[in-house]
């Protein structure tokens, strides 16, 4: 597996180049393995286009570290 900081260069040259999606995997296999990767989630954050977006991909990146966490919704 790619080290951290190259799927974090990745990630950066795949949102700079367009493929938004793309990069948000990539960042998302780093978060994964490094949940509090500060770089990775404000990369991962900038993948989307508003605020709203952002919001709920942040929403969904919290449920997945911490399932307990949406349980009573």
């Amino acid at each position: 597996m790619p080290s951290t900081k190259r799927l974090l260069n990745q990630a950066l040259m795949l949102s700079d180049s367009g493929k938004k999606a793309d990069a948000r995997k990539l960042l998302l296999t780093v978060l994964n393995n490094d949940p509090h990767n500060g770089k990775a989630l404000l990369l991962y954050l900038d993948t989307f286009e508003t605020r709203a977006e952002r919001a709920r991909g942040l929403e969904l990146l919290f449920k997945r570290q911490n399932p307990l966490s949406g349980s009573s919704n």
